[in-house]
Order: C-alpha cells, then sequence, then structure tokens
C-alpha cells in the first residue's frame, strides 16, 4: 500500500503528464486538467455558473506553468469534492449563454428534434436467423420503465423525418425543434446511421453539449445522427444508462426509416463515457443476437476503470457510478 507522498508524487506525476495516452491527445487532456483544478479553485468558494467559469478562466495560467500546483490541487479535488462538483465541472458547456454561441459558429442544418421514445417492447430479428424474433424491453433499472431522450441531427430534410409518426414522438424545445433554413428538395434515405452517445464521466452533459460538433459531422458524413440522452449517475446509477442506450440503438435500427436512413450501415460514436457506452451497447446486441454495428468510433474511451483513480479526467469518487464493471 503507497505512503501518502508516493500518492501524491504519482498524482501530481499524472496530472503534470497523463499516462500511455497517444502523445496527440496529451495536450488535449493537459487542457482539461487545467480547466479543472481552476475551476475547482473557484468551486469551493461557492461561486456559481458564469461566474466560476469566467473566473476559471483568469486565474487558470498559474496553473498552466506550474506541474506540483496543479498536482496539489488536483488532489485536493479528489479527497475533499463529491460528485456535485464533478456534475458542475462537465456542464459548464451545458450553460445557455455558450452553448447558444457554439451554436452559432457551428453549421446550419435542416432537422434538429429532440425525440422522445416510449417505453414500449418491441420485436427484432435475429442476425443467425431473421425469422426469429427477439424482445427488446424497455429500461427498467432502479426507476422502472421510462421514455429514453434522442436527439436526431440531419443537415439535409430527408424522407421520413417529417413523418407523422416521427413528429408525434418530437419533444418541444420552442423553434428549435425543426430548423427551416431554406435547402433543396427532400433528400433521398442516406444509406448510413450515426447513434451516438455523449461524454461526461456518467454524470453530466447531454446531446446539447455535444450538438455543435454533431452538426458538422452530418454535414460532412451526409448521414443523420441520432445522439442518446441516458440517464445520469449518481440518481441512475448503472445498469440504467446502459439499457437506455441499448434500448435507443435497437430503436433505431428497427425504426431507421423514420429517421432519414436506410439502416445499410450503423456506426455507432462517442468520446469518453460514451465510448465506453458504445462498447457495451455492442456486447449486448451480440448476447441477444441481433444486428451489431458495422463500425465504433470511441474517442478516449473509458476502458481501463479498475485504475480510475489514476486518470486525469475521472478520478475513484466518481468511478463508483460507472457502468462497466469487472
Amino acid at each position: 500500500m503507497p505512503d501518502s507522498y508516493s500518492l501524491r508524487a504519482q498524482l501530481r506525476r499524472v496530472v503534470g503528464q497523463p499516462p500511455p495516452f497517444t502523445p496527440a491527445i496529451r495536450p488535449f487532456l493537459q487542457t482539461i486538467s487545467i480547466g479543472l483544478v481552476s475551476f475547482g479553485e473557484h468551486y469551493k468558494r461557492n461561486e456559481t455558473g458564469l461566474s466560476v467559469t469566467a473566473s476559471s478562466l483568469f486565474t487558470g495560467g498559474r496553473f498552466a506553468i506550474d506541474p506540483e500546483l496543479r498536482g496539489a490541487e488536483f488532489e485536493r479535488i479528489i479527497q475533499n469534492l463529491d460528485v456535485r462538483f464533478w456534475k458542475a465541472f462537465w456542464n459548464i458547456t451545458e450553460i445557455q449563454v455558450l452553448s447558444s454561441l457554439a451554436n452559432m459558429a457551428s453549421a446550419t442544418v435542416r432537422v434538429s428534434r429532440l425525440l422522445s421514445l416510449p417505453p414500449t417492447a418491441f420485436e427484432m430479428p435475429l442476425t443467425a436467423d431473421p425469422k426469429v424474433m427477439v424482445t427488446i424491453s424497455p429500461p427498467l433499472a432502479h426507476t422502472g420503465p421510462g421514455p429514453v431522450l434522442v436527439r436526431l441531427t440531419s443537415y439535409d430534410l430527408r424522407e421520413g423525418q417529417d413523418s407523422e409518426e416521427l413528429s408525434s414522438l418530437v419533444r418541444s424545445e420552442g423553434p428549435r425543434s425543426l430548423e427551416l433554413q431554406p435547402r433543396p428538395q427532400q433528400a433521398p434515405r442516406s444509406r448510413s446511421l450515426v447513434v451516438h452517445i455523449h461524454g461526461g464521466a456518467f454524470v453530466a452533459q447531454t446531446s446539447k453539449s455535444h450538438e455543435p460538433y454533431l452538426k458538422s459531422w452530418a454535414q460532412e458524413l451526409g448521414t443523420p445522427i441520432l445522439s442518446i440522452d441516458y440517464s445520469l449517475a449518481p440518481e441512475a446509477p448503472f445498469p440504467r444508462a446502459l439499457e437506455e442506450c441499448f434500448y435507443a440503438y435497437c430503436w433505431a435500427i428497427k425504426h431507421c426509416g423514420l429517421l432519414g436512413s436506410t439502416g445499410e450501415r450503423i456506426c455507432l460514436a462517442g468520446d469518453s463515457a460514451g465510448g465506453n457506452l458504445c462498447f457495451t451497447v455492442s456486447l449486448q446486441a451480440a448476447a441477444y443476437g441481433v444486428q451489431l454495428p458495422d463500425g465504433i468510433t470511441a474517442a478516449y474511451p473509458a476502458t481501463m476503470l479498475q485504475s480510475t483513480a489514476l486518470e486525469p479526467i475521472m478520478p475513484l469518487s466518481v468511478g463508483v457510478h460507472l457502468p462497466f464493471r469487472k
């Protein structure tokens, strides 16, 4: 068992220079760790919202140039701050002003609709024998059956996306539900569909946080994107998030025509916690025998959770709520 000094030194090395990550991602992780400790310094003063975010920007410089100071502050955070801090930190991008600015700078899409999938069981064919059906049940863990929220993003308005059946699932977000910018007539269904699962350490963020780059993906890939707003821990601990993501994944395959896709190619994509859920959804699909994704794009996925305490952006205090357990 390491003594407190060796553990402190190890933590400072981790924060100062993240361990075995690819060099390409280290600057990003360094930036996150600097922002995290800067945010934590002001959070302990009970500053909130834009106040703590603005203050963090002005004081983050000293943590950038002093790894020892950054490591000491990181150690204080993981020892003294609970999951509410991590929720607040990862939800910075959910602040209305910041999300509005990000969306203003992002691509303009024809469709941005928040859908509420009803908690109704449905049947799907087995991949090995399409004549045999398996029942996909709605999420049940902890709180019982409940709807799953998903966001449909599409650069073009495609066949099926303006159907009455899909419109019946729309959850109002005001004028953003269907953006009516001028665009050529209705496009045919795309051969592909991207099912996206957002990150946020399993405790924070929504598809709204990730919407700016999803709009760019929709434009560049020319395919609809369905992003899943799974329930967050600790209010909804494992396996609720996994159940909701698997249910939404299967629903998307079964109803791909409503989403503007033929479903010939299905890709799962996610970052951090979302990357973990991409893998676990795929394992669940294999266990059920239903269609597997044709590809998985996972950015810095959480896959080594037994060493969570040494990860620079997801400490052990949050790790107890993670959905991937040994």
